[in-house]
């Protein structure tokens, strides 16, 4: 960017993780004559200077994002309360890790034994589980 260009963002809360990043972020671009505009938002318009609704609209952000990731945080302590996982289900059931220990005592590798292990998805699709679903199966069976 040249002194006299304007930064076009979303909304405030893309100029920086917090409120203090963002403010900072402003300083700077100001401070080197940068303008910057702001598409959506209490703080949509063009701005070339700090301003209390520019601090204002960061301040905000940082709130929404604080609620967001409590709720995230109490939704997933929620539903762990109720023995949920969040994630994929795991691909290597306990039959497809047995099929691949004893496929690997007999000294195949990891990239011979995926052939010959199947598993069928949701859709009903037959599937190769990936090298590295394997592995983690294997180091997991071995740690046990």
């Amino acid at each position: 960017m040249r002194p006299g260009d304007m930064l076009t963002v979303q909304e405030v809360d893309r100029l920086g993780r917090n409120l203090l990043e963002g403010l900072i972020m402003l300083t700077d671009l100001f401070e080197q004559g940068y303008a910057v505009k702001v598409l959506d938002g209490i703080a949509a318009g063009e701005h070339t200077e700090r301003s209390l609704i520019l601090d204002l609209a960061l301040a905000l952000a940082e709130d929404r994002r604080r609620d967001i990731s409590k709720k995230t945080k109490n939704g997933l302590d929620a539903a762990k309360a109720r023995g949920r996982v969040g994630g994929r289900r795991p691909v290597m059931s306990d039959v497809l890790t047995a099929q691949a220990v004893a496929l690997r005592d007999k000294g195949f590798t990891i990239r011979q034994i995926q052939p010959h292990l199947t598993y069928k998805t949701a859709g009903g699709e037959t599937r190769n589980p990936s090298v590295g679903a394997i592995s983690q199966a294997l180091k997991t069976h071995d740690a046990e």
